[in-house]
């Protein structure tokens, strides 16, 4: 889930530690109050199909770049990479996961006692 808190925490998704091996599906404007997120093991399969119904071609999108159209009752699948990502790290950052969450987010905070900013 690396690089995924900020936007998937505003689209109402959950807060996920970096070094859990899962993938978050989280809706983004959904038109159902039932589309919840979800978070999934790292090695799921997904098979996403659109209603034959539909009077139009879906778009498929990901990191807000159109990648495919789906047409009425056409499937996309989507699996795990066999390759892995190594991702460079930098050592002078010592604070955790949980510690940059809570100043970032101001948990544990009293609201009173944080600065004001102008509006």
């Amino acid at each position: 889930p690396t690089g995924s808190t900020a936007y998937n925490l505003s689209a109402g998704g959950p807060l996920l530690e970096p070094s859990l091996p899962v993938v978050a599906i989280t809706p983004i404007c959904p038109h159902s109050l039932g589309a919840k997120p979800l978070v999934l093991p790292s090695d799921t399969t997904i098979t996403l199909t659109s209603d034959p119904r539909n009077m139009a071609d879906l778009v498929c999108a990901a990191d807000g770049e159109a990648m495919c159209s789906l047409a009425p009752g056409q499937s996309l699948t989507v699996c795990p990479a066999k390759q892995k990502l190594h991702i460079l790290s930098f050592a002078s950052r010592k604070e955790s996961f949980y510690g940059l969450i809570k100043r970032k987010l101001a948990w544990g905070s009293n609201p009173r006692s944080l600065p004001k900013t102008d509006n």
